[in-house]
């Protein structure tokens, strides 16, 4: 009987890198004698065990007429037996333990056939299928950001913040900007401003919120420092994360950092300008301006009325 379990891992397999992927155990192989190693050829996934060298074909495991004396056999410019497995053929299951359903992991060789991965350990053959591609809902929710590393994935929503799609952040329970990272440091907006300590912890930073400025929206970084955008204030933040304006009286939409300063809009439709030293502004559309986009050459701004470059 089959048994389906469905993880989300990130491994390495010889030459082949597979991140972030769903990977789904789906059997294991079973033969007249104990498996010793399975390999490929090519594109084709060879299996030996004490008593045979299989090939599968059309999901047959079909013994072969070669015969071979020692224990394990690979291919390299043709096929060669060994009393060992040598170090380059090991794989490292270390990152996929979980789904190995045995109590050890020893001995361990891999094999791809298409999203077919096959794993021989411990004198066994499993195998499971990898989706390079797939999809995650969070049911009766609005996401606002998703923020994906090599290992870290937050997706902020207004219902809570899902961490790696397994943990539920307790505080804050929700967030309406994006994750930050400054200086290896974790930052989630949510009104107020909090630091994150993966894999579930958070620490309310209280100075980063205020009356007269607003709720926050928005932290980056320029010049080594550390500006919010609240929803009534651009500001710089301390070292105690206090507030100090460089910009307010308006209801700021947008802020990003690009190397010769700041830029930021209003919902009115003015578009600004930070240089370190003064505030100028660039252009007033007069219409809201809901999102700006530095790109190499040109900035284009979102708008109610459409995209202005």
């Amino acid at each position: 009987m089959k048994r389906v379990i469905p993880i989300l891992i990130g491994f390495f397999i010889q030459n082949f890198e597979l991140k972030a992927q769903d990977t789904v155990f789906v059997a294991k192989h079973f033969f007249a004698s104990p498996v010793r190693n399975v390999f490929n050829v090519g594109e084709e996934v060879y299996t030996k065990t004490g008593e045979n060298l299989y090939l599968l074909e059309n999901n047959e495991w079909n013994p072969q007429k070669i015969q071979f004396k020692k224990a394990y056999v690979f291919y390299k410019d043709g096929f060669y037996e060994s009393d060992f497995i040598p170090n380059s053929e090991l794989f490292d299951a270390s990152g996929m333990k979980d789904l190995i359903p045995q109590r050890g992991l020893f001995i361990t060789t891999a094999a791809l056939k298409g999203s077919r991965l096959f794993v021989a350990s411990g004198s066994e053959l499993f195998e499971y299928q990898i989706y390079d591609h797939y999809s995650k809902s969070y049911y009766n929710t609005s996401i606002r950001n998703i923020y994906i590393n090599d290992s870290l994935k937050v997706v902020s929503t207004y219902s809570g913040i899902f961490v790696n799609d397994s943990i539920l952040l307790e505080k804050p329970g929700y967030s309406n900007g994006p994750l930050t990272v400054i200086n290896d440091h974790y930052y989630l907006n949510s009104d107020e401003l909090f630091q994150f300590i993966p894999p579930d912890s958070t620490v309310l930073l209280n100075n980063a919120t205020n009356v007269f400025a607003g709720n926050i929206r928005k932290t980056v970084q320029w010049n080594n420092q550390i500006y919010s955008q609240n929803t009534q204030s651009i500001n710089l933040l301390g070292d105690d994360f206090d507030l100090a304006p460089i910009h307010k009286d308006f209801e700021y939409l947008d802020l990003e950092a690009v190397p010769e300063g700041l830029l930021f809009a209003t919902s009115e439709g003015k578009f600004l300008f930070y240089d370190g030293g003064q505030v100028s502004e660039i252009i007033d559309l007069g219409i809201r301006i809901r999102d700006i986009y530095p790109t190499e050459n040109q900035i284009y701004l979102a708008s109610d009325d459409g995209v202005f470059p």
